[in-house]
């Protein structure tokens, strides 16, 4: 029933019921009973009638809000470049088009390990690398690579980690300092980064096996190395429909005998 339709019963019952009371059909007291009946009655249905008006406004039907979902979905940042549009990466993934390409060299790590070491030995002096990791995240809305370094404290037998993310350019150091379970025991005697100078390259050959990964914001890749086993493992996730690709690299070749599949 629309609106309209509503005042105008309203409108003929307030009329019939004067009308009856004029011509003494009914007691005046009765019509004046009927005349507030009638305009209460049309009250009530003109704000059940606004209140079923906004209620559709203001809450589309299960197609719509399926394509609003839809329109919302991940569209990575652009700068433009003549008449093309390239999607922005950051510091250390420039082009996520190229998800393993990154900018880390051995410059960069020598910095920021030495950072996170005069970290860790204030707070446990006898503090040495035990873990060493590289963690991306390249379909976010801001992509984030990550780099981790953990030390173990024989004598306190606990972890201080710390990790560096390039949406900031800055060090964490991340709390608390856990207890250290049996594989964390050990520590490097040598950088794993200099002892295994083609592990970014390993990246890319993995990569090249399982790709293409869906772009979103789930989708990462990790790859790490302890010093309990000295063994690389790489893990590659696609977000979307939660697969998981693992490797293991014997931190040397990068042939089918040094890279295997798990």
């Amino acid at each position: 029933m629309n609106q309209k339709a509503i005042v105008s019963l309203g409108i003929a019952g307030v009329v019939s019921s004067v009308f009856l009371g004029f011509f003494l059909i009914i007691p005046w007291q009765v019509a004046g009973v009927l005349v507030a009946v009638f305009i209460g009655i049309s009250t009530l249905l003109l704000h059940y009638e606004r209140g079923k008006t906004n209620e559709s406004i203001s809450h589309p039907k299960p197609e719509e809000r399926h394509e609003e979902k839809e329109n919302k979905q991940f569209t990575p940042r652009q700068e433009e470049t003549g008449d093309q549009k390239v999607p922005l990466g950051s510091p250390l993934l420039p082009d996520r088009t190229k998800i393993t390409k990154l900018e880390i060299n051995d410059k960069f790590l020598d910095k920021t390990y030495e950072e996170a070491r005069s970290k860790a030995v204030n707070v446990y002096d006898d503090a040495g690398l035990s873990f060493f990791s590289i963690q991306v995240f390249p379909f976010e809305d801001n992509p984030m690579v990550s780099v981790y370094f953990d030390f173990y404290s024989k004598w306190a037998n606990r972890i201080c980690s710390f990790q560096y993310s390039d949406l900031g350019s800055k060090l964490t150091h991340r709390l608390p300092n856990k207890l250290a379970r049996t594989a964390q025991r050990g520590v490097f005697k040598d950088l794993p980064w200099k002892t295994s100078p083609h592990f970014l390259q390993v990246l890319s050959r993995v990569y090249d096996r399982i790709k293409p990964l869906s772009s979103v914001k789930d989708t990462n890749y990790m790859l790490f190395v302890t010093a309990f086993q000295e063994h690389w493992a790489i893990k590659f996730e696609d977000g979307l429909n939660g697969n998981e690709y693992w490797f293991d690299w014997d931190g040397k070749g990068l042939d089918e005998n040094s890279i295997k599949a798990r």
